[in-house]
């Protein structure tokens, strides 16, 4: 059962580093998400999961131990985590206190997403459903 568990986990930090990976080959034909606020907070998120799971993942897959630069290496992502988390409280209270609406907060973040529904891949998608 213990392998058992282990092999979970390995695989499930595999899917989400690769995930990761494949999020920022695809996504950008279809969203241009650096030009607007919204896409680069998700952006931003799937940046450090990225480096939060490569450790683990090149681990994984040159089977190096876990020495001190290793050990560094991940105090290093949890405080980029941190910052992060810091960086998206410090936005949404600006938006809060902008004296926008919240539709108009919304509108301004959220500006890019016309072109993601009029992009090909949402048409596909669309024409698929019953």
């Amino acid at each position: 059962m213990g392998r058992l568990l282990t092999d979970v986990s390995e695989w499930g930090i595999q899917t989400a580093f690769w995930a990761t990976v494949v999020f920022f080959m695809v996504t950008p034909t279809f969203w241009k998400w650096w030009q607007h606020g919204f896409g680069r907070v998700v952006a931003s998120l799937e940046l450090l999961l990225a480096i939060a799971f490569a450790p683990p993942v090149l681990s994984q897959i040159f089977g190096f131990g876990e020495g001190i630069a290793y050990q560094w290496l991940i105090a290093a992502v949890i405080w980029l985590i941190a910052i992060r988390i810091i960086w998206l409280m410090w936005v949404l209270f600006r938006l809060q206190t902008s004296g926008l609406g919240a539709r108009q907060a919304i509108r301004s973040w959220a500006a890019g997403l016309p072109g993601v529904l009029a992009s090909p891949w949402v048409a596909a998608w669309r024409r698929l459903r019953p």
